[in-house]
């Protein structure tokens, strides 16, 4: 099974992790959540989904979605190592 690994970012202030995995399980299975808070400065997160059709789905509809009053940006994360 090939896990599809999304990149979050713009994420309002008052955004929590549990609201990412919350936004991001009306579209499917959840494997995992990585919450990065950069200081004040930036704000990201990845989440793991691993059934294709539900992560791509997730991306298509979650990209430019308001979530606080900011406007997320939504993308197959790279996976390049």
């Amino acid at each position: 099974m090939t896990m599809i690994n999304i990149y979050i970012e713009n994420i309002a202030e008052g955004v929590t992790e549990d609201d990412i995995l919350k936004t991001f399980s009306q579209y499917g299975k959840i494997a995992s959540v990585n919450f990065i808070k950069d200081g004040n400065a930036r704000r990201f997160a990845f989440v793991a989904m691993p059934i294709r059709d539900e992560a791509y789905s997730a991306i298509k509809n979650l990209n430019g979605k308001q979530l606080k009053g900011s406007s997320l940006k939504v993308k197959e994360a790279d996976t390049q190592v």
